[in-house]
């Protein structure tokens, strides 16, 4: 795993053996988060890319709405 400007991890998840998904945190903005998405094949051609933009919640109020956190495999 490596780190971007935000200091925050990259995650690739293995979704099958030949596609890969790449998420890594674009951009900040109070609390609106934009996350860049590759999709790339076995060989690490990229086959399409996307921005997604979430709004965020402060952790009472997740928890609040029934969100209890995620866990990394691994964890």
């Amino acid at each position: 795993m490596s780190r971007n400007r935000y200091n925050c991890f990259l995650a690739s998840l293995w979704l099958l053996p030949c596609i890969v998904i790449i998420a890594s945190l674009h951009h900040i903005s109070h609390n609106i988060v934009t996350i860049h998405l590759t999709l790339a094949n076995s060989q690490g051609e990229v086959c399409d890319e996307a921005e997604t933009i979430y709004y965020t919640f402060v952790p009472e109020k997740a928890q609040e709405m029934g969100f209890s956190g995620c866990k990394v495999e691994g964890e």
